[in-house]
């Protein structure tokens, strides 16, 4: 299987390089975060390319779904 095969379907970085995306989690005990925020980053390599911010404290969204843009 060459590496075209495995890697035609991922996403493509903003330099065109594919990337497999990893969200990231962060709270809601978080030290660097106040109590009861949830920091969900979906990062592209070393870039954020989605974020999605949610109050445990309401169960609430705080933020729109958000895509960033190079």
């Amino acid at each position: 299987m060459s590496m075209i095969d495995v890697t035609k379907d991922l996403p493509r970085s903003g330099d065109g390089l594919p990337m497999e995306w990893i969200n990231a989690p962060f709270g809601p005990f978080f030290p660097g975060l106040p109590g009861g925020l949830l920091l969900t980053l979906t990062l592209d390599g070393d870039t954020v390319a989605e974020s999605d911010a949610r109050s445990l404290i309401e169960n609430r969204a705080l933020l729109q779904h958000s895509s960033m843009d190079s």
